[in-house]
């Protein structure tokens, strides 16, 4: 731009622009901003203020300058933004949303006047006329009046505390929750290897006892399916059931404070604070004792070797208390976070890079050395995968039929591409095993391995899938780790066995995976970034460790991990968050 050009677009902006100071507020009072936009009461309130000065009154505005207090068309926005880049802009609709919460409220008993102070106990409002014939608070003491500007923040503070024990007991419950997932599985387990040794005692006794041995098996099923189902009664109802309580509540409070107005925050607060503070009441569930059936050999000769004996099994208590946060912190030390241009969806590494798929059709390459991030390949379809393997990338997209894996030069020059059928459109993944692409094909419950080139080299039968969304990672160069978002199962299978090696339900839905040479990483759609570490060689829960820092609602999709530096990809957030894992392996 030239000196003339510089001149002229200053003048420019000289005239359309309002300046004003605007000063950063404390981490406190981060969620209680609200911009300050004038009142809507007529049309030219939305047109361009520029326009209006020059009488201009229907030419519509389409952002709002938050710095400069300012509505600008098209044609000034530009003018504007040449010389104030750097100041918050929001578009009109927000605007509105803003401007309609900041309208004054008359008084019912005084028209002409509106609401300007409250009471911290009963919670009444009411104008300054209204103050000489306020009578007595519920307590029988005079009305503790302040200011709405000065009560509504002190109102929300006392809910943001009720919302952190809300908070703190959803992670007590899925504790619970976890333990009793996890009691179940090694009880199905036990269940599994208890019928190993019966049919195997059974195949070596004679054939004239083989019956007794049948009608033996068939009772221990029938009571040991009743006292698990006895136990999943419990989850669902003991557990699940107050876990949506709590998190719907949650829900439901933040909205209400969110998007109301100060005097409709005042009016709902005792009803808000009654219904968190019933929520708290009570402990947490714990899982009761049974009579468990096992096995036990006989002594008596020429009969079956195996019967059935009731013993009391307590399972062990299922308040554990989580981590504390300082511990947590220390496990996950946040590097630095990218901003991406659009939803993120996989995110991948490759010499120095992450590779991160996004809802906008394109993948984005984030240098780890300059932080620089850039458009690696663009394509016509929404990408859920991409990941880079001998200088190749490999993407995964889906149309509306089918999925289709593409292969790209690094250079950007399409190499082969071929159709993987998948009856589900929900998210899958890919991932590469010993010079093999495996993909799962959920709707016939498969695994499809193929060659670097498309071809099929075997499909294995996997029952554990189900049509939600799939994530898979390669343990090892035989092997694969899947994750299964519906049935919140984790499992590891061999590609040469086509066997099923472990299975877990530690974590509750979860999303994204990543494994090293002994441990396997898993993450669930969460605001906060959480992971549960498991040993790759039996799926044992190592370790749960988190990001003390609750972000604004989104969810996790996928995680990678080089060496000591963990990648997350946060969805609706469009960042991409680089993370020092400091975990003990």
């Amino acid at each position: 731009m030239g000196p003339k050009r510089t001149a002229e677009t200053l003048s420019r902006a000289a005239n359309c622009v309002k300046l004003c100071k605007v000063e950063a507020t404390s981490a406190e009072e981060e969620e209680m901003i609200i911009v300050e936009c004038p009142s809507l009461h007529d049309q030219t309130d939305t047109a361009c203020d520029v326009c209006v000065r020059k009488d201009i009154h229907d030419q519509l505005a389409t952002t709002y300058c938050t710095s400069c207090s300012t509505k600008f068309c098209l044609k000034h926005l530009q003018s504007h933004d040449d010389c104030f880049w750097d100041h918050v802009k929001i578009d009109m609709e927000e605007y509105k949303q803003q401007a309609k919460k900041l309208e004054p409220r008359p008084c019912s008993e005084h028209p002409d006047l509106e609401y300007s102070m409250g009471c911290g106990v009963c919670q009444v409002v009411i104008c300054n006329k209204c103050v000489s014939n306020l009578g007595l608070c519920t307590d029988g003491a005079p009305h503790r009046l302040r200011s709405l500007e000065d009560l509504v923040p002190e109102l929300y503070q006392e809910i943001s505390e009720l919302k952190t024990l809300i908070v703190n007991k959803e992670d007590v419950l899925s504790t619970v929750f976890k333990e009793t997932a996890k009691t179940i599985s090694d009880f199905e387990i036990e269940t599994k290897m208890m019928v190993e040794l019966l049919r195997k005692t059974c195949n070596n006794q004679i054939n004239s006892i083989r019956q007794k041995y049948d009608n033996l098996e068939k009772d221990l099923m029938k009571f040991r399916n009743k006292i698990q189902k006895e136990m999943e009664h419990f989850m669902k109802n003991n557990v699940d059931r107050k876990l949506g309580i709590l998190s719907d509540c949650k829900r439901k409070v933040e909205f209400d404070f969110q998007n109301s107005h100060k005097v409709d925050i005042v009016h709902g607060y005792s009803q808000a604070f009654k219904d968190m503070n019933d929520l708290l009441k009570g402990d947490p569930p714990a899982l009761p004792s049974y009579n468990v059936v096992v096995l036990v050999k006989k002594e008596t000769p020429r009969d079956i070797d195996l019967k059935m004996e009731f013993h009391s099994n307590d399972f062990p208590d299922m308040q554990i208390a989580p981590c504390p946060a300082d511990h947590r912190t220390r496990c996950l030390t946040l590097l630095n976070e990218i901003p991406v241009s659009s939803k993120c969806n996989s995110i991948s590494y490759h010499h120095s890079s992450a590779y991160v798929s996004l809802e906008n059709n394109s993948v984005e390459r984030i240098n780890l050395d300059s932080w620089q991030c850039k458009v690696a390949q663009t394509t016509h379809n929404r990408v859920n995968d991409a990941a880079v393997f001998n200088r190749k990338i490999y993407l995964l997209e889906r149309n509306l039929k089918n999925f289709i894996v593409r292969v790209y030069l690094l250079t950007g020059r399409s190499v082969v591409s071929w159709d993987h059928l998948d009856g589900s459109n929900k998210f899958n993944k890919l991932t590469f095993v010993d010079n093999m692409i495996v993909i799962p094909d959920r709707a016939t419950k498969h695994l499809v391995v193929y060659t670097l080139k498309g071809d099929v080299v075997k499909n294995i039968p996997c029952d554990l899938l189900s049509e939600d969304c799939v994530t898979l990672c390669a343990a090892d160069s035989d092997s694969v780790v899947v994750s299964d978002h519906q049935s919140s199962q984790i499992f590891k299978l061999s590609i040469s066995t086509e066997k099923v090696v472990w299975t877990t339900k530690c974590v509750r839905n979860p999303q994204g995976i990543t494994c090293n040479s002994s441990h396997v990483f898993a993450t669930n759609r969460s605001t906060r970034t959480r992971i549960w570490i498991l040993d790759s060689g039996n799926g044992e829960l190592l370790a749960e460790i988190s990001d003390p820092i609750e972000r604004p609602v989104s969810n996790v999709f996928d995680l990678c991990l080089e060496k000591k530096t963990l990648i997350v990809s946060r969805h609706n957030e469009k960042k991409v968050l680089f993370y020092q894992l400091n975990w003990v392996m």
